[in-house]
């Protein structure tokens, strides 16, 4: 083997080796994932009940006009182009025992069309009988049944599909904005734990 001879002196020439600066770490993730996060959880309330207004309470139409079924004519002022709704109250057995027979009317006197809902619908304690048309919106109604005390509702006629289509639009907006907020707060936490 070929070992350095004792009385030599160390080679003249040794490399430099440049020294190295401290890598400076990642800087730890900030809490923006966190606020938005927040804001995820809170658009998680707020959406629903933006949904609910907006489509769901519209869709079984709040104003109605009430009148007796007393065989007089009544002038109403409704929507132009809307399905409306001819409302009986509902009876405790879940019946209609005293239907009573209405004509509505445009208000030049030409006849609207009622028809018989294709199935039950109740609202609140109220039946619908019979739906129509406004057409111009400017409609006479005339109602007789058995009591001349029986009192009817018009109203816009119930959306069903509008409604139950808001309320699983309500429910799904609520669960992915609620877990994604989650998430991504976890996430933020855990990456910011880390570092």
């Amino acid at each position: 083997m070929n070992y350095p001879d004792p009385g030599e002196s160390p080679q003249p020439y040794q490399p430099y080796v440049v020294p190295q600066a401290a890598v400076p770490s990642k800087p730890r993730p900030g809490r923006t994932g966190v606020w938005v996060g927040i804001g995820l959880l809170i658009a998680a309330v707020v959406v629903p009940i933006v949904l609910v207004v907006t489509l769901i309470v519209p869709a079984f139409g709040g104003d109605r006009d009430e009148f007796s079924a007393d065989g007089a004519r009544h002038s109403l002022s409704l929507p132009a182009g809307e399905k409306y709704a001819l409302f009986v109250p509902s009876s405790g057995d879940g019946f209609l025992h005293d239907v009573p027979s209405c004509v509505v009317a445009a208000t030049g006197g030409r006849p609207i069309t009622v028809r018989r809902p294709s199935g039950e619908v109740s609202l609140n304690g109220w039946r619908v009988f019979g739906t129509f048309d406004t057409g111009s919106g400017k409609v006479d109604v005339t109602c007789t049944a058995r009591s001349s005390d029986t009192t009817l509702r018009v109203g816009k006629y119930p959306e069903i599909g509008k409604a139950v289509g808001g309320i699983f639009g309500a429910i799904g907006a609520a669960g992915v904005l609620g877990v994604a907020g989650i998430v991504l707060i976890i996430v933020t936490v855990v990456r910011r734990s880390r570092r």
